[in-house]
């Protein structure tokens, strides 16, 4: 019986390397990988934005500015529960925008994933916070400066 369960955990113990190279792998068809927004990728969406939300709670608006200038991109976000928060991590993926920030509520830093995706004169907007804890949908028009 010993013989059998050290059998067992060697075999799983060497199965490890090999699940893990196969997790490695992308499947054929998968989405780009994230990499860091460029200004030419920011470009078309730079200016001021507002971001109108529906969530579990009600509806929202988010005030978004996307700056694309000197070789920099960069972000700032805001609402009426948020305070103005920079973002400096901005990805690209595929056609989407992914901007990624965390917000101070109550003393606590939550993550958060916003998603722009380019649709038509706007973009779709989702918002995922602490990790798919709380999510909101929503769409974005470009405000008339």
């Amino acid at each position: 019986r010993t013989f059998v369960v050290a059998s067992a955990l060697v075999l799983g113990l060497a199965a490890i390397p090999a699940a893990s190279f196969a997790q490695q792998a992308a499947p054929a068809g998968a989405p780009a990988p994230e990499t860091p927004a460029t200004v030419a990728d920011v470009a078309s969406l730079a200016g001021e934005w507002a971001l109108n939300m529906q969530s579990p709670m009600g509806p929202s608006t988010s005030n978004l500015t996307l700056t694309a200038a000197d070789g920099k991109v960069a972000a700032e976000i805001s609402s009426e529960m948020i305070p103005k928060t920079t973002i400096t991590q901005i990805f690209k993926n595929g056609t989407n925008l992914v901007l990624k920030y965390s917000v101070d509520y109550q003393g606590q830093a939550i993550p958060v994933i916003l998603t722009l995706t380019p649709k038509d004169d706007g973009v779709t907007a989702n918002f995922d916070f602490a990790g798919g804890q709380f999510l909101m949908d929503g769409t974005g028009t470009k405000k008339k400066v």
